[in-house]
């Protein structure tokens, strides 16, 4: 989470200190740059993950998911990626006997870059970034816990 932050912060600075806009992308975007098709699957343990897909009929939005709610209302034969389809496989082949995986499932900077890239080349750009948090963190968790 902190890393997060000090990223957006840093590219909110050099954006203003240039006077351009900024196009933000998720590590999500960046999995599925250039694929279609697909769920990109991140795992964040106990069961539970952050996904996007891109197919038809579904939301293109990052979402925080129970990976067995999200695998059944996935096609069969969707393309996965990520480290949640690498970790989660044998779960996901159960589910989507015909589910295909792909090669790369690496969160790679250029692909980010390229999916912001694309955003602003359309014109989605904002005057400032700001970081997208599915869920809170374990620390907000666990102080909310102790709180009650």
């Amino acid at each position: 989470f902190t890393g997060v932050r000090i990223g957006i912060c840093a590219a909110n600075a050099m954006a203003a200190a240039f006077g351009k806009p900024v196009a933000a992308a998720s590590s999500l975007e960046g999995l599925l740059y250039g694929i279609d098709n697909a769920c990109a699957l991140l795992d964040c343990r106990n069961g539970n993950g952050y996904a996007m897909v891109k197919y038809e009929g579904f939301s293109p939005e990052p979402m925080a998911v129970v990976i067995d709610d999200l695998l059944s209302t996935l096609p069969d034969g969707i393309l996965m990626a990520g480290d949640g389809a690498v970790m989660h496989r044998e779960r996901i082949l159960t589910a989507l006997p015909n589910a295909r995986f792909a090669e790369g499932n690496d969160i790679i900077a250029d692909r980010i870059g390229l999916a912001a890239y694309d955003k602003f080349v359309r014109g989605e750009t904002v005057i400032e970034a700001l970081p997208l948090y599915l869920r809170p963190s374990q620390a907000e968790r666990l102080a909310k816990e102790r709180n009650k």
